[in-house]
This record gives C-alpha cells, sequence and structure tokens, in this order.
C-alpha cells in the first residue's frame, strides 16, 4: 500500500486520513452502516470536487466546498475536512483565483488518500450483522 506523503504511514493507518474510530462512534459500530456513508462520501465527494473545477460560480463553489468539508467531518476525514475548509475560505479571499489552484491541489491529495482507505475498507471482510 502507498505511504502518506504528510506523515509516510499507511493511509489507512493514519487517523488524519480517516479517524476510523470516530467514524464507528457515528455510526454506533455499525459496519454496514460506515459503508454505507463512506460509498456516499466518495461518490458526493467526486461531484462536489467536479463542480468546483467546472463552475467559476462563487458561490457554487463555496457551497460545494462547505458541503464537502461538512460530509468530510461527519465520517472523520480531518485531511479532507481542512483542505476543503482551505478552499472555501480562499474562495472569500480577494486573491482566490490565484490561490485556489494550489489549494484544489492539496484537497485532491486528502481525497485521493481517503479514497485509497475507503477502498481498503470496502475490501475487507464484513462483520457479522448488528443485531
Amino acid at each position: 500500500m502507498a505511504t502518506s506523503a504528510h506523515t509516510g504511514r499507511e493511509p489507512g493507518l493514519d487517523p488524519a486520513v480517516l479517524d476510523r474510530a470516530f467514524l464507528a462512534a457515528q455510526t454506533l459500530g455499525d459496519e454496514d452502516l460506515a459503508r454505507e456513508l463512506l460509498v456516499l462520501f466518495r461518490d458526493q465527494a467526486r461531484l462536489h470536487l467536479a463542480a468546483v473545477r467546472t463552475t467559476d460560480n462563487t458561490k457554487q463553489r463555496r457551497d460545494a466546498m462547505h458541503t464537502l468539508k461538512g460530509a468530510a467531518r461527519a465520517i472523520g476525514a480531518g485531511r479532507v475536512a481542512a483542505a476543503a475548509e482551505a478552499a472555501e475560505s480562499a474562495l472569500d479571499e480577494v486573491q482566490a483565483g490565484s490561490m485556489l489552484p494550489r489549494i484544489l491541489d492539496a484537497l485532491v491529495e486528502a481525497l485521493e488518500e481517503v479514497e485509497v482507505v475507503i477502498a481498503v475498507i470496502l475490501a475487507e471482510p464484513a462483520g457479522p450483522a448488528a443485531p
């Protein structure tokens, strides 16, 4: 497995990429629910990133980053949340145009890392069904 450029650790073991304990707490230990949330997050994150890349409308970009930030926080994807927050803040700055490409690169990197972890989790055998 690839290592994180930020920590040198495998992304699946780095709680900054995806805090699996936080996710388990959010889903009350329901592995099926956690998997469903991860798939929804992955798919929605891709849509929000595409929206940011394909529109020049600052409000739409800000809304997409705000939504992505909240979704990332909800599942424990701290690095994605931080990168989305930085992008959202950059959109509020006067020089957003010059800063945004670099900030979006960091967001893409964070999303790629969390997608690796999501793929690993989805490939793991499912635990017994919750009662």
